[in-house]
C-alpha cells in the first residue's frame, strides 16, 4: 500500500478532522479511545501517518536521501542531524497519537492540557 506523501498527509488530516468533529472539539483529551467508536477513520489515520513517516510496507517516495547526499557531500553536517532528530521526534509523537486514539491511555495528553 504505497502512496505519495502529500496524498498520506491529505488523508491524515481529513481523518483527524473527522475524528475532531465526532469528539466534540480539538482537545487531544477528547480524541481517546476514539478508535473504538471509529475504527475505519482511525485506521485510515494509523496508516497514513505512518506513510507520511515513510515507515514500510506505507512507504512514500521521498527525497530525503538526495537532500542527505547533497548536504553531506558539501560538509554541512547539520542539516542531516536536524533532520535525523526531526525524524526521531515526529515518530514519537506519531506512535503516541495513534495510541491514545486507540487505546484512550499513555502519555498521549498531558494531565495539565
Amino acid at each position: 500500500m504505497a502512496c505519495d506523501a502529500g496524498a498520506a498527509r491529505v488523508l491524515s488530516w481529513l481523518c483527524l478532522l473527522a475524528l475532531t468533529s465526532r469528539a466534540g472539539g480539538e482537545e487531544r483529551a477528547r480524541l481517546r479511545g476514539l478508535g473504538k467508536s471509529m475504527p475505519v477513520t482511525a485506521t485510515l489515520f494509523a496508516f497514513a501517518m505512518f506513510a507520511a513517516l515513510g515507515v514500510s510496507p506505507f512507504f512514500t517516495p521521498d527525497p530525503k536521501p538526495l537532500i542527505l547526499h547533497s548536504a553531506l557531500a558539501c560538509s554541512f553536517w547539520i542539516v542531516p542531524a536536524l533532520m535525523v532528530l526531526s525524524s526521531a521526534l515526529m515518530a514519537v509523537r506519531t506512535v503516541q497519537a495513534v495510541h491514545g486514539i486507540w487505546l484512550g491511555e499513555g502519555s498521549f495528553v498531558h494531565e495539565d492540557e
